[in-house]
């Protein structure tokens, strides 16, 4: 919750993701699942996306049968990339990430609503009938096409304003390799924690990191307390850490390079492992 009214929000929101190339109502209604349904398997659409093969953020990757990670268990997959190549990928996917942000706004404007694999939409729920107003899909399209012809304008204009080079040095580059750094402060939130969509306690991880960090990323750093108390002011998340940090089951004092080098060391080895153990129970049945 960044202000107090849904119409500044739903402005900021919107003015604020043309740069990027985000797709600001799309990522309203997906990240509304998200909350919703978090860590389950069946109904989280990022992890529909991230077991389809596409990251929520557009990174491609292997596809991941979803009954291998059912029968892994609780704390079985880890929500990472599978090997070691594929998490470097994840900071070098330039092209995959601004293709899958492309392909998002393409769809919904043309009346095909996609979730996060960018594809199709996976989720169980309907986004309803993109003619008819007041359906999710509707908005989807409508607010595609304004996004469309909104940016379209601001290139043409700051390209006549501007030196092309300006353009791409003060907003395209920007937008092409942003999605790395971000994936570098994003990837602890729900790293190694329970596929339990009922535990909000143990199903989204808190990272302590540097006052900097955390004022660039909006206090989303204290993402379990975020998940468990929506409506909480980004500016208030760390006071309701302090009052929660003794009840969570994955905090991380050691910062954001902690979460990386346990990712590296120990989660994507233990994470195969546990995959190779349920695809041998699984053929052995």
């Amino acid at each position: 919750t960044a202000f107090k009214t849904r119409k500044l929000n739903d402005a900021v929101g919107f003015w604020s993701s043309v740069p990027s190339f985000s797709f600001y109502y799309h990522e309203l209604l997906m990240h509304k699942e998200h909350h919703t349904h978090t860590q389950d398997v069946n109904r989280d659409p990022e992890l529909l996306a991230e077991l389809s093969g596409m990251s929520y953020a557009g990174a491609v990757g292997a596809a991941i049968d979803p009954g291998l990670v059912a029968a892994a268990g609780r704390n079985g997959f880890k929500k990472i990339p599978l090997t070691r190549f594929e998490y470097a990928m994840r900071f070098v996917s330039f092209v995959s990430y601004l293709k899958g942000k492309f392909d998002k706004l393409w769809w919904c404007a043309w009346g095909v609503p996609v979730d996060y694999s960018s594809e199709t939409w996976l989720i169980p729920i309907s986004p309803g009938d993109p003619n008819q107003p007041g359906t999710p899909a509707y908005r989807l399209k409508v607010d595609a096409q304004l996004q469309f012809a909104v940016t379209a304008a601001l290139i043409a204009a700051f390209a006549l304003l501007f030196r092309l080079d300006a353009l791409f040095l003060a907003w395209l580059l920007p937008a092409f390799v942003g999605p790395g750094p971000l994936y570098a402060c994003q990837l602890h939130e729900h790293a190694n924690a329970a596929l339990d969509p009922d535990d909000g306690l143990s199903n989204t991880r808190t990272t302590l990191t540097h006052p900097l960090v955390s004022f660039v990323m909006w206090n989303m750093s204290y993402h379990a307390e975020h998940h468990l108390y929506t409506t909480i002011p980004f500016h208030a998340l760390p006071k309701a850490h302090a009052l929660l940090k003794d009840k969570l089951a994955n905090v991380t004092a050691d910062g954001h390079l902690g979460v990386h080098r346990r990712v590296l060391l120990d989660w994507i080895p233990a994470q195969q492992a546990a995959l190779d153990l349920a695809a041998r129970s699984k053929k052995a049945d």
